[in-house]
C-alpha cells in the first residue's frame, strides 16, 4: 500500500517520523532544494531525499526556489522510492521468517551453530518478533534492506533470543 503525503491521513505517524506538509499547504512555489530536502529527510531518510533530488537534477550545492510542480514531483517520487524501499524490505522479512522455516532461516540457524528442528514454534515466534525489531532499527522502512543484509539481523535475533532460552 502506497502512503501519500498529499493525504495527510494517509501519512505515517508516530513517534520520530515527521510529517510532511502538501505541496500546496505549507510549500508554496519558492521554496528552496535546501528547505525541500530539510522536510525529506525526516520522512523519507536521507539517502532517499538527497537521491531523489540528484536524480530529478536539482543541484543542492546551488539552491534555488522551486515550483509548486517541482516540489510535488519530488515529494512524489520520495514517495515511489519508499514504496520501493519498502518491497524490498518485505521480501528480505518473508525470506527469513523463522515460522517459514526457509533455507535462508536455516543458514542463519546453522551460523549460530543451532540445529534448526530444535527450535519450539514458540522460540520461532520469538526469533521472528527480535527480527522485526532488528529491522525496524535498521531503518528498513526508509532504506531498503536486501536478503544480504537482512542474514545478520536475524543471525543477531536468533543469538539474543537463544541466549534467553537456553
Amino acid at each position: 500500500m502506497m502512503t501519500s503525503l498529499h493525504n495527510s491521513a494517509a501519512a505515517p505517524a508516530g513517534p520520530g517520523v515527521a510529517r510532511p506538509p502538501r505541496a500546496g499547504a505549507g510549500w508554496p512555489s519558492g521554496a528552496t532544494t535546501q528547505a525541500l530536502l530539510g522536510m525529506l529527510c525526516p520522512a523519507f531518510g536521507s539517502a532517499v531525499a538527497h537521491a531523489v533530488l540528484q536524480a530529478l537534477g536539482h543541484d543542492l550545492g546551488n539552491p534555488r526556489a522551486l515550483t509548486r510542480q517541482e516540489i510535488e514531483t519530488v515529494v512524489s517520487a520520495a514517495e515511489i522510492s519508499r514504496t520501493a524501499m519498502s518491497g524490498l524490505s518485505f521480501l528480505s522479512r518473508i525470506l527469513l521468517l523463522a515460522e517459514g522455516d526457509s533455507a535462508a532461516f536455516h543458514a542463519c540457524v546453522a551460523a549460530a551453530g543451532v540445529d534448526p528442528e530444535t527450535l519450539s514454534v514458540d522460540t520461532r515466534a520469538r526469533i521472528d518478533g527480535a527480527f522485526a525489531l532488528e529491522m525496524a532499527a535498521a531503518g528498513s522502512d526508509r532504506r531498503g534492506v536486501d536478503l544480504r543484509a537482512a542474514q545478520p539481523l536475524m543471525q543477531r535475533a536468533i543469538g539474543s533470543v537463544l541466549s534467553r532460552t537456553w
